[in-house]
């Protein structure tokens, strides 16, 4: 599978076997399936401070660049990152480990939601869930803080301006967008909990929602996240190599050779051309087929991660009639409320649709394209990165990757901090992990019961 074949000094530690470095890889990501909570933002924190901070599997650099080319590939990035994180370590067998571990909890439970989805009911958020969302975006404010101070510094240790200005550029288009956006996001829930709550039918202008705000293109953040980091590399490769810092540890190696991320990107064309080809040539017959080729349609052509994908699967799911518009929302509403990717959604789909079959073709059809690109790409990245071009460009293609975290601190605040006892949630994991050195599960751990005892004891709970 592509494997490096740098020799090794004489002293070098024995090669492990496959079967240890699965057992590496799924005693590393088989808590975070369980804390995951907080959105893609959150996500990307958590694998910085569990695979950066404690485990040290790869560098600052190594870590922004792998966020960059998730960005700049369809599919879920947090998502492509453990993926690319769990395959450095195992190769493309534990590349699959770590998938699983990674979405396990979230997808059983959804698909067990899916087989019961027309008993299926909504409750008001639980007050043992209180705390997850302060601690997620707790992690994102720590590792807002090291990355932005690492991307604005020159190999001598002085400020770069020019990456700054990229950093502070990106994150405060993100936000402007964002700050339209969510006030469709808002109107949405309301009237998708309200109509699940009251089991009627889901007024038209739901589904109006569901498709855009007309203040902002509806397929905004399609083009904003590449946009940004296209612009950034731009910016410093205008000003020319000369302060790009010298080509020190290397990128992060998938162990997939160029011949085979070739193959891969060559076998996901052709899956993506031949699927459409037998859809319109109504050859595919059964249902996890078609569910198969629908995901797998809309996971090859998604920029920007869960929230943009709800209206194309409002579009591909509930328009012919696979799934009802009552058993979509309630299945929403579920979703975001467990841990991991949005893009789980597609275990209860699939499964709605078509039992445990589908539920499984519409995870593999959702999530595989952007899994399979990330590997794909990741080789052709490592044979470019060096060239002094490319160094200057991945300045500010890294600066406005730490803009983007940067910007997710805001956007996660308003909805997160809603009352005192959540803000001590933020400050409290906060100082664990930057100043008292916890790893993030055992943070997140804290902040979960400790956002749990102010809740059920009525402690500072009056909304700001």
């Amino acid at each position: 599978m592509g494997y490096s074949t740098i020799e090794a000094p004489s002293d070098a530690v024995a090669p492990r076997s496959w079967q240890d470095e699965v057992k590496e890889i799924a005693y590393s990501f088989a808590p975070l399936g369980f804390i995951a909570f907080g959105g893609p933002q959150a996500h990307i924190a958590l694998l910085h401070a569990q695979f950066v901070e404690t485990h040290g599997w790869l560098g600052d650099d190594a870590f922004l660049e792998l966020l960059a080319l998730g960005h700049a590939l369809p599919g879920p990035t947090s998502t492509q990152m453990v993926v690319a994180v769990a395959a450095s370590r195992g190769g493309i067998v534990g590349a699959l480990v770590g998938f699983i571990f990674w979405g396990l909890p979230a997808m059983t439970t959804l698909i067990v939601a899916g087989s019961f989805a027309d008993k299926l009911g909504l409750a008001d958020s639980p007050a043992w869930a209180a705390g997850l969302a302060p601690s997620a975006v707790a992690l994102i404010y720590a590792a807002a803080l090291k990355i932005g101070t690492k991307t604005t510094k020159r190999a001598d240790g002085t400020t770069d301006p020019l990456c700054v200005g990229v950093l502070g550029a990106s994150a405060l288009a993100l936000v402007r967008v964002w700050n339209q956006r969510r006030h469709f996001c808002a109107r949405l829930s309301v009237e998708i909990l309200a109509t699940v709550r009251a089991r009627k039918a889901v007024p038209a202008q739901v589904v109006v929602l569901a498709s855009g705000d007309a203040r902002v293109p509806p397929h905004a953040f399609d083009f904003i996240y590449p946009a940004l980091l296209a612009a950034g590399g731009v910016a410093t490769a205008l000003r020319g190599a000369y302060d790009a810092p010298a080509p020190g540890a290397r990128g992060l190696d998938v162990r997939v050779s160029l011949p085979v991320g070739g193959v891969l990107i060559a076998l996901w064309a052709v899956v993506l051309v031949g699927g459409a080809w037998l859809r319109s040539a109504g050859m595919l017959v059964s249902m996890p087929a078609k569910l198969f080729e629908t995901f797998y349609r809309v996971g090859s052509t998604i920029f920007g991660g869960g929230q943009v994908v709800l209206p194309m699967l409002l579009t591909h799911v509930v328009e012919p009639g696979w799934v009802s518009e009552e058993a979509f929302y309630a299945g929403l509403a579920l979703t975001q409320s467990l841990p991991g990717p949005l893009f789980n959604f597609s275990a209860y789909l699939g499964t709605v649709a078509a039992g445990v079959a589908g539920g499984l073709a519409s995870v593999a059809g959702l999530f595989g394209p952007g899994c399979v690109l990330i590997l794909a790409t990741s080789p052709f990245w490592l044979a470019i990165r060096e060239r002094p071009s490319v160094q200057a460009a991945k300045l500010g293609v890294n600066a406005a990757a730490a803009g983007l975290v940067t910007a997710a601190c805001a956007m996660l605040t308003f909805s997160a901090v809603k009352n005192a006892a959540s803000a001590a949630v933020v400050l409290l994991v906060a100082g664990l992990t930057s100043g008292g050195g916890l790893p993030a599960p055992s943070a997140v751990a804290t902040g979960a019961v400790t956002g749990f005892v102010l809740a059920a004891a009525g402690v500072a709970q009056d909304p700001y």
